[in-house]
């Protein structure tokens, strides 16, 4: 397969929630070592809240590739293929660049296909996303930016 586009990865520019979960991480892992001696129930929130941020931060980091027969989504950090979501290019009915606002808002991309339909966070700069639009142009897909 001829690969088109790809999104790169910046682990410290993907997004707040990455921090605040790295953040999550470091106290989860101060509560887990200051209470190991301690107290057992402040040990296990230690250990909940390293794990609730680990597994976060796997499915956070992600990378788009746009080859000539399908639209991949990889989640890297889960070192297993068995995460990456494929789209057959044939199958794509739209795709939507689209920015929502509230506490849980930012920038999505929706992928509408005749299989499954499925929304992504995305943190590109604009430039990114620009070729992104295009490229899925070029293989016939329809686009739609909104607010993005």
């Amino acid at each position: 397969m001829n690969l088109r586009f790809k999104t790169t990865i910046d682990i410290f520019q993907t997004s707040i929630l990455t921090i605040e979960l790295i953040a999550l991480f470091i106290i989860g892992l101060f509560v887990f070592f200051r209470n190991i001696d301690h107290s057992n129930n402040r040990m296990s929130i230690g250990i909940i809240m390293v794990l609730v941020s680990v597994i976060q931060i796997m499915r956070v980091v992600k990378r788009f590739e746009l080859y000539d027969r399908a639209l991949v989504v990889k989640r890297p950090l889960t070192l297993t293929s068995k995460t990456d979501t494929v789209f057959s290019i044939s199958q794509i009915k739209e795709v939507v660049f689209r920015k929502i606002s509230g506490r849980f808002g930012g920038s999505v991309v929706i992928v509408y296909s005749s299989v499954m339909d499925e929304t992504y966070r995305i943190n590109f700069p604009t430039k990114a996303i620009d070729e992104f639009i295009t490229r899925l142009n070029e293989l016939g897909i329809k686009t739609v930016r909104d607010q993005i």
